[in-house]
This record gives C-alpha cells, structure tokens and sequence, in this order.
C-alpha cells in the first residue's frame, strides 16, 4: 500500500508540474499577443490612413493644375520657396516648403499645390492621432501640416537636403522595390519626441513623383514597454535587423540620444540568443526557450514596422509554481504514509499482537495451573479458531486431570 501511495504521488506531481509549466506558458503566449496587438494598433491605423491618402493623392494629380502656386507660395530671400507672407503660421495652415536649389517646374507646381491642398484638408481631422502629414517630393520639396512644430519651415537649414534623410530613403525605389509602407528607425527630433516615420510611396507610371508621410510618437510605446510587464518579466522591442528600440537597462533613460544599438555588436551573448530564436520562431508560435539566458521568451512581431515584441521571463518564474506545488504534493504524500503507517501498526496490535500476547498468556497460565485465563476465543479468523482450539485443548486437559483426582480419591477410600 505504501508503494502505491508513493506511486500515486509521484504520478500526481509529474502531471501537475507539467501542467501548471503548460498553464505558465500558455499566459505568457496569450500576454504577448494581446500585449503586440495593443501596441501595433497605431501602426496599423497609420498603414490604413496613407493608404486612403495615396488614393486621394493620386486621383487629384489626374485633374490638378498648378494656377494657384503663386498666390500662396514665394520664394524667400535665404532662396527656400515658402508660404507667402501672412501663411506662415505652421499652427493654422499647411506649409510648403522647397530647397532653395530647385528648379520648380511646371509638373512640381502642380504636385506641390495638389499636395497643399490634401494635408491642409486632411490634417487638421488627424491631429488628434497623428502630430503630423506630410508629402515629400524628389525634387527635394515637402507640403506638410504639422501644428506642434509651427516654425519648422523657418528654422530649418535653408540648404537642407530631404533625399538624404531616412525618412525620405527608406521609400525610394531603391530602398522599397516593393512600392509597400516603408518606416524608418527610431529617432528623435528637435522638438523634443521619440518617433518612427511612416512612409508611403506614390508613383505615376513607373516613376517616383511623391511620398506622403507621418511621424508617430513613440513615447508612451517606450513608456509602457519599461514599465508595464508581467510580474517579475522585462520587455524588448527591436528590428529584425537587430537594431535595439527598447530594453530597460540600455536604454534605461529618456534622454539616450541615438536609440541605435545594434544586438550584434553588444557583449550580451543572452540577447544574440534572443534576437536569433526571434527570427526562427516558426509562424504561429509566440513562445521560446533561450538557454543561454535561461528564460523563457514570449515573442510577436508588431504589424507595420515589423518589429519584435518580446517579454522575458526567467525560467524560475514559470518553474515556480511547480516546484511549490511539489513541496506540497510531496509533504501531503508523506502524511498520508505516515498515516498509513499509524493505522496499520493499529490494526496490527488490536487484532494480531494482542490476541498472540492473549494466548500466549493463557499458555503460560496453564503451565502454571490456572485454567481460567480468558482467550479470544470470539473472533472469527486463524487466531479466534487457533484460540478455541487452544481452550478445547485446556478444557480436555481439565476434564482429564479431574477424571484422574476423581479416581484417586476413589482408590484411596476403597483402600
């Protein structure tokens, strides 16, 4: 009996323990989809919001015209063509603004103006989810509305080149030969925000004539992924291409300036782990081992600028419950030995070492000359049979000795 409860208890803990690691995991998995899902929500909109704004970009340079360039836009003496005066409120209007080494032709009028018209009529209705639009140009020109940085147009550099900047690159042909959403790499500007750039090619038979963009704050992203994770986890963002977005301890402050770290190049062997099980992870599979950090990852990639998502939880975590439960399986397994123990050291003195000291007793009580010593007689097994015997026994003895004084007596009267 004994075997089997110990049997028993070890089945029990294995399942248990194998149980609650799957349960561990299974939380984890469900966290870091809903957590991606929460987190890719902006981009997301934003991939929706330029799609329908290259649509309307496209379909109003069929029929524009360029007549109206020169009633809102003048060239500047720093040689950057502008808003004209009493437009340059970045706070109210659109802005245009046009590097001053550029020949503006006929065709950048017209999709200059057209460009105006589209973020002076969409931005203001985006400003709450979005700081900014924009359309930039190869030419090196931009129409944009961006009401938090009014003055930008002014306080540019004059012989600022767009068509070196990131934002602008990353949507080339040469960079995007898909013609899809391209985004940058995190960044942070002059006035002050994180941000990631959200960049949409438009082209017009083959050829590159505009990009519309936005910029999406990342500050509350970076927040949250520093401070809101599972008990004792941490979370990561960061490309595909290991360039680093968020981590709690490299990037602990909001003042690190570049945010460019790449994992390759860091002595940090648990991280390289990281990055490359995040590449392989099959599709449809959100959790992971690392060995080398032994810690279980929880892994999902955030739609739009195909970043990875990860939570990490060290490994005694998730073991931590079953290795609690199997203290207690294992302590209430040895009570119920203990327990097993005591009831058949019971059953053992009450109906087999008692009745043997009985009879014994009675043996012995026999060999003295007493006949009346009481024997277990009623019970209905070997030793109640063994007993019984035993009293026939001592009463044929009795019987016989009496028989034997009886004569005796007898033979001494008769003499």
């Amino acid at each position: 009996m004994g075997l089997v409860i110990a049997g028993v208890t070890l089945l029990v803990y294995l399942h248990l323990t194998s149980s609650l690691e799957e349960q561990a995991l299974a939380q984890l998995s469900s966290y870091v989809q809903e957590r991606g899902r929460h987190e890719q929500e902006v981009f997301e909109r934003t991939e929706r919001t330029q799609a329908r704004l290259r649509r309307e970009l496209l379909s109003a340079l069929r029929t524009s015209d360029a007549a109206r360039f020169d009633e809102r836009f003048e060239r500047h003496p720093d040689g950057v063509i502008r808003n004209a005066e009493g437009r340059l409120d970045g706070a109210r209007h659109a802005q245009v603004w046009v590097g001053r080494d550029v020949t503006v032709h006929d065709d950048l009028r017209r999709r200059l103006v057209t460009a105006y018209d589209l973020v002076q009529r969409y931005g203001p209705g985006l400003e709450h989810r979005f700081i900014n639009l924009y359309v930039s140009f190869p030419e090196n020109a931009l129409a944009y509305y961006w009401p938090s940085a009014p003055d930008w147009s002014t306080r540019v550099s004059p012989g600022l080149d767009i068509r070196g900047e990131e934002f602008f690159e990353v949507a080339t042909p040469e960079n995007d030969p898909s013609r899809e959403v391209a985004w940058t790499g995190v960044y942070r500007d002059r006035y002050g925000p994180w941000m990631v750039s959200c960049e949409t090619p438009v082209d017009i038979d083959g050829e590159h004539v505009a990009t519309v963009g936005q910029d999406i704050t990342l500050d509350s992203l970076l927040e949250r992924t520093r401070t809101e994770s599972l008990p004792g986890s941490h979370n990561l963002v960061f490309r595909e291409d290991g360039r680093l977005i968020a981590h709690p301890e490299l990037y602990a402050g909001y003042d690190d300036e570049t945010r460019d770290l790449r994992i390759q190049s860091l002595d940090d062997l648990g991280l390289q782990e990281t990055l490359r099980l995040a590449r392989e992870l099959p599709p449809g599979e959100h959790v992971a081992y690392n060995e080398v950090a032994e810690a279980y990852l929880g892994i999902t990639r955030l739609e739009g600028p195909g970043w990875f998502f990860v939570t990490v939880s060290p490994e005694h975590l998730v073991s931590a419950p079953a290795e609690d439960l199997a203290r207690v399986m294992l302590l209430l397994g040895a009570l119920a030995l203990l327990l097993e123990v005591l009831v058949f050291f019971f059953v053992l003195r009450r109906y087999v070492t008692q009745p043997l000291e009985a009879l014994t007793a009675a043996t012995e009580a026999l060999a003295r000359g007493e006949r009346d010593a009481p024997l277990p007689v009623g019970r209905d097994d070997e030793l109640g049979r063994l007993a019984a015997a035993f009293e026939r026994t001592r009463d044929a003895v009795t019987t016989k000795e009496d028989e034997l004084a009886a004569e005796a007596q007898a033979r001494l009267a008769s003499e």
